[in-house]
């Protein structure tokens, strides 16, 4: 009896640690986002020059640690003379708020339709399964360019276009888990007392997939942030005089040789934001474990 009492004051003080491990992980891996955030929302009262202000008398001015840089620009300027860490910030401000209204209308409709399948199974379920391979299987890159070519370039559209891209990952996943849950004793109860099957999956189903989606929402974040600035890159994404990472780097390419800042720091910022928004949905991940969870 002691023994198992030791065992069990053992396993305890671990899962304890464990969990505190997997808060302070979470932590370390969101704190720079979210000073990275407040920096970019807070970019009309900061300091900075007008991103959008044309100074060919400035052109290519090298950042401050190079010979020739001023602290006027402290990561120089562009080909058409805009300060490169204005526009940075301010082009932040439009990619994340792209990349997270295509991960919100995504995930909302991919998870909708991932638990109506996995729960109704059936014909309802091979229907949507279909629809599901078929996204995974078209291209990215053409179906964006059939998608903007036709219905033009605007920032509607391009969220619109995210969104068709990232849905599918959502409906897949989800599916799985919902066919999971359907067998459990809670839903088989509720299924016997009379519950609708919208109210079994909206009050019941979402809240124990919740963890799941906003681990992959996380993750589709960085992935959408790719996504845009490859576009954008490609001349199909931001409008100037709109600024995005991608179109700075789309900008700058050409004068990479010779003032390789233009591209530079835009690239890095990309690598930077996309790496902390995977190292934090590792972190969710480990969090949100499905072995170590407790179903409502």
């Amino acid at each position: 009896m002691l023994g198992r009492m030791l065992t069990g004051a053992v396993s305890a003080d671990r899962t304890t640690k464990g969990f505190a491990a997997r808060n302070s992980s979470l932590w370390v891996m969101g704190l720079p986002l979210v000073l990275l955030g407040l920096i970019v929302l807070a970019a009309p009262l900061l300091p900075l020059a007008d991103p959008g202000l044309q100074d060919l008398r400035g052109r290519l001015i090298p950042p401050i640690f190079l010979e020739g840089g001023t602290w006027e620009h402290p990561l120089g300027t562009d080909q058409l003379g805009r300060d490169l860490l204005a526009r940075i910030i301010y082009g932040g401000r439009l990619t994340f708020v792209i990349a997270i209204a295509a991960v919100l209308v995504g995930s909302v409709f991919g998870t909708l339709l991932g638990m109506i399948a996995g729960y109704r199974r059936g014909w309802v379920d091979t229907v949507i399964a279909r629809i599901v391979d078929a996204q995974l299987a078209l291209p990215f890159i053409l179906l964006a360019i059939a998608i903007i070519v036709s219905r033009g370039r605007s920032l509607a559209v391009l969220v619109a276009v995210l969104a068709i891209i990232s849905w599918a990952q959502y409906a897949r996943v989800i599916r799985a888990e919902a066919l999971s849950l359907r067998e459990r004793p809670f839903i088989l109860g509720l299924r016997a007392a009379g519950a609708s099957s919208m109210r079994i999956i909206l009050r019941h189903i979402f809240p124990n997939v919740g963890g799941t989606v906003l681990v992959l929402a996380t993750l589709e974040v960085g992935t959408m942030i790719l996504a845009e600035s490859a576009l954008s890159f490609l001349g199909l994404g931001v409008v100037s005089p709109d600024i995005s990472w991608g179109g700075m780097l789309a900008g700058g390419r050409e004068f990479i040789q010779d003032a390789w800042w233009v591209v530079a720091f835009p690239g890095i910022a990309i690598t930077f934001v996309v790496l902390s928004i995977n190292l934090l949905g590792d972190a969710l991940r480990a969090r949100y474990d499905p072995r170590k969870r407790t179903y409502l």
